[in-house]
């Protein structure tokens, strides 16, 4: 299987632990150049009951093959939760920050 052949919220979201019920789900985009390997120990300092996503973004290490998104719905939608209520929070350091008050926008 090819990273090709995942569905698409596969391709964009690395979960290193996964939690059969999270009470909130932190959604890590990497700093600007980064991939989603800056977050990859992050899970074992959270609670058990939270669920960590690492973004990885297309043009980066598995997926350098892929063109970059044309604007920010194509980057922010299929990564983010599409609504509030699934309790997710965002980290999106550096240069991504922007793209974090964007999301924090569209929720409400």
């Amino acid at each position: 299987m090819t990273i090709e052949d995942l569905p698409t919220r596969a391709r964009w979201l690395r979960t290193f632990r996964r939690v059969a019920r999270p009470r909130r789900r932190l959604v890590c985009a990497p700093h600007a150049g980064g991939t989603a390997q800056a977050y990859r120990g992050w899970p074992a300092g959270r609670p058990a009951d939270v669920e960590v996503h690492d973004v990885q973004y297309p043009g980066r290490q598995d997926r350098l093959g892929e063109p970059a998104p044309a604007s920010t719905d194509d980057l922010i939608g299929p990564v983010f939760c599409p609504t509030p209520q699934e309790g997710c929070s965002v980290l999106a350091p550096c240069a991504c920050g922007g793209v974090e008050l964007w999301v924090g926008g569209r929720f409400r």
